[in-house]
């Protein structure tokens, strides 16, 4: 779905990652490049959520996380270890490790993020978002079963404009961004943006005596654009990341939680207040460099995009009882060595495109990536067991892929599309285990390689120029990997296959877009935590392809500007995400055995997202003022396979609302000020239950409230 107009004044259309809308095109106009080519959104088959930069500014959209109240069947969690999880549709993964991968790729300016420590980092300078759902393995191969998310950054301007602003609002948080723009010769622009963002948090640990849920961000992103010859346009990225934060985990449900019933620890009914032994401490920094090159020959365009990255990840230290209790801890305050995560990444692809203007266009990829994953412990401790545990491993992958698509249009209207991906990807496990003393208790060293093609077959109709039908079948697989906590042999790939059909709609000169689409996929060999009983008696959990499940559902966009002061949009699902085949036990029961599960929802699959934004804009003197209330709705998820309800989030609805002013001029003063969470919901972003020993969640923030001031030219 797309949000609002776009008025984008470029002097150099060179590049193809800019959101590219003529001044002469009606209000709504928006072109993406989903399929690897500038189109119309209107005119890809694909259900799509697009959010311009216009947008994310106009409701103060920090990372993909907030993106979720905008895009219906889009659900992002933390995961234990504070990570992001991505699904749509209901299709993601809640396992973390080193040898494994997300189900929901995200891309930033076409660079693959491998790691999901890497997911959920900031904006900085951001010109669009990209929701693709559905699986999209043809285009964007691997770990493209649930869908893909692109972020597309903000390009070199050829004159020079700059924007500063600051912002201040609840719990002390404080942000500065910066960017600048322009030509540093004839041939060459560059832009540079910068980001400091922190905050003092929203709970507190009383044993302790300090607040969490707070963070510190520091980023810097610089970019040069090269315009070698008629021919050729290189477009070089650098960045710098750092992210420390302190979230805090919340035990719940005292009555049956073994951490109070056994262990005593001291009930604290309000859920912004803890005690905790231990203070979460996680900090991610991520440099990376990447190089675009791009070579127009007129009837076709070649694009290379090579890119390195390095993420250091480290959870520092952390209570994973949630309490006074020295039950479980992850790593020490003092030392800072917990569970740390170095990954180094290498990606080249190529991508290899025809001319809109003939008949038959098609799109030729091949992509090659190296990443090594080293996770120099996995460190655990028992104080009240007086034992401790370690995991050391490393993770190297090698992924290669090669296929494209094409399209022949009819006359008619008629458009038929086929494509095709072959992917192979080898991965290599070293991996030892030790407990008290360090005591070998366990070593694996494996290697596997999996490959996988992947088709996608379209047919679209266009009955005008403004009513677009497709449908369309496509597939996507997700790669095989190992979980490192334990010893087990690697588990193999996933697979969904998507059937979906949508109507695609222009009405009233351009000024009402409605989408729709009916889906049906199907989930196989799902890769799942499944519990088992040892020999002994006991029980124990691997990682395998024990399951089969079915997501279907219907959802619909709109996005109005009846005139050029009101401007509205909304979006609607309704999700049917279930297993149909799961057979496991649920580790809090195990005497009622193995159970199928079959019939209940997948894990953080709503039934219902919705959401809706209403605009008003009004001119004052020298400039104008908009006025902008948002509201999301969600119905219950389970955070586990067994419909649990002591790991689940009620159903939840979210208002927000901004009042902003902007200066009519090139340059000027703009500002907002804010409420997000108007009605003070109380609601978890992630529940887990850390080796049997009770269930913990992660909340989100309180009503927050916030003014930000800024000077552009």
């Amino acid at each position: 779905m797309a949000f609002a107009s776009v008025e984008l004044n470029i002097a150099k259309d060179k590049s193809a990652n800019e959101a590219v809308v003529n001044e002469d095109t009606l209000p709504l106009s928006i072109t993406v490049t989903a399929e690897k080519r500038p189109q119309s959104l209107q005119k890809v088959p694909i259900s799509i959520t697009a959010l311009t930069g216009e947008n994310i500014e106009k409701s103060k959209i920090t990372s993909i996380v907030a993106v979720q109240q905008l895009a219906p069947g889009l659900t992002i969690t933390q995961a234990s270890t504070g990570q992001a999880q991505v699904y749509i549709r209901g299709i993601g993964t809640d396992i973390v490790g080193s040898g494994v991968e997300d189900a929901v790729p995200v891309y930033i300016d076409g660079v693959y993020q491998s790691r999901s420590s890497g997911t959920a980092m900031q904006f900085i300078d951001v010109d669009r978002v990209e929701v693709l759902k559905g699986p999209q393995g043809v285009l964007y191969g691997r770990n493209a079963t649930g869908g893909a998310i692109n972020i597309i950054s903000k390009v070199p301007s050829w004159e020079s404009s700059g924007q500063f602003d600051v912002q201040a609002g609840s719990y002390n948080q404080k942000i500065v961004r910066g960017t600048v723009s322009g030509p540093l010769s004839e041939a060459v622009s560059g832009r540079f943006s910068f980001l400091h963002n922190q905050n003092d948090g929203d709970t507190q640990n009383v044993l302790l005596n300090v607040w969490g849920n707070s963070s510190v961000v520091d980023g810097l992103r610089g970019s040069f654009e090269i315009v070698a010859n008629d021919e050729l346009l290189v477009t070089v990225n650098a960045h710098y990341y750092q992210d420390n934060a302190k979230p805090i985990m919340k035990p719940l449900y005292p009555a049956v939680n073994p951490l109070f019933t056994t262990f005593g620890a001291t009930v604290i009914s309000d859920p912004r207040t803890v005690m905790q032994n231990t203070q979460l401490d996680i900090s991610m920094v991520q440099t990376g460099i990447d190089a675009k090159a791009e070579w127009d020959w007129g009837s076709k365009k070649l694009t290379s995009i090579t890119a390195f990255h390095k993420t250091d990840y480290n959870i520092k230290s952390a209570d994973l009882d949630g309490t006074e209790i020295q039950l479980m801890n992850v790593g020490s305050p003092t030392t800072g060595i917990g569970i740390p995560e170095i990954t180094n990444y290498f990606s080249q692809d190529f991508t290899l495109v025809s001319s809109n203007n003939s008949p038959f266009a098609w799109t030729g990829l091949l992509s090659y990536s190296h990443q090594t994953v080293d996770a120099p412990g996995f460190n655990f401790s028992f104080p009240i067991l007086n034992m401790t545990t370690n995991t050391v491993a490393t993770v190297s992958t090698d992924a290669l892929g090669t296929g494209g698509q094409g399209t022949y249009s009819f006359e008619n209207g008629l458009r038929l599309t086929a494509g095709a991906r072959y992917s192979t990807e080898t991965k290599n496990l070293e991996k030892d285990q030790t407990y008290a003393n360090d005591i070998l208790t366990g070593s694996m060293t494996d290697k596997k390689t999996w490959s996988s093609v992947t088709p996608k077959f379209v047919v679209d109709y266009s009955l005008d120029k403004n009513n677009m039908l497709y449908a369309s079948a496509t597939e996507g697989f997700k790669s095989g990997g190992y979980n490192t906590v334990t010893i087990q042999p690697a588990f193999n790939p996933e697979t969904a296959i998507n059937y979906e059909t949508g109507l695609k709609s222009n009405m009233f000169d351009d000024r009402l877009h409605l989408d729709l689409a009916a889906f049906y996929t199907q989930y196989n060999d799902m890769q799942v935590s499944l519990v088992l009983n040892q020999l002994s008696g006991g029980l124990y959990s691997e990682v395998r392809n024990a399951a089969k499940a079915v997501s279907k559902g219907i959802e619909a966009s709109v996005v109005a500007k009846p005139t050029d002061s009101i401007e509205l949009s909304g979006g609607l699902q309704f999700l049917n995400a279930r297993f149909v085949d799961f057979v496991t036990i649920d580790p809090r029961y195990p005497t009622a055995g193995a159970q199928n599960l079959n019939g209940n929802p997948l894990s953080r699959a709503p039934d219902t997202t919705a959401n809706i934004a209403a605009q008003y804009k009004w001119p004052v003197a020298n400039g104008a003022v908009s006025l902008r209330g948002e509201g999301s709705y969600r119905s219950v998820i389970y955070y586990t396979p067994f419909k649990n309800d002591y790991a689940s989030d009620p159903a939840l609805t979210l208002w927000n609302a901004l009042l902003s002013y902007e200066h009519s001029g090139k340059a000027g003063l703009y500002g907002t000020v804010f409420v997000k969470n108007i009605t003070n919901r109380t609601y978890t972003t992630g529940i887990f239950d850390p080796q049997g020993l009770g269930y913990l969640a992660y909340y989100a923030p309180a009503r927050t409230i916030g003014v930000q001031l800024g000077y552009k030219y």
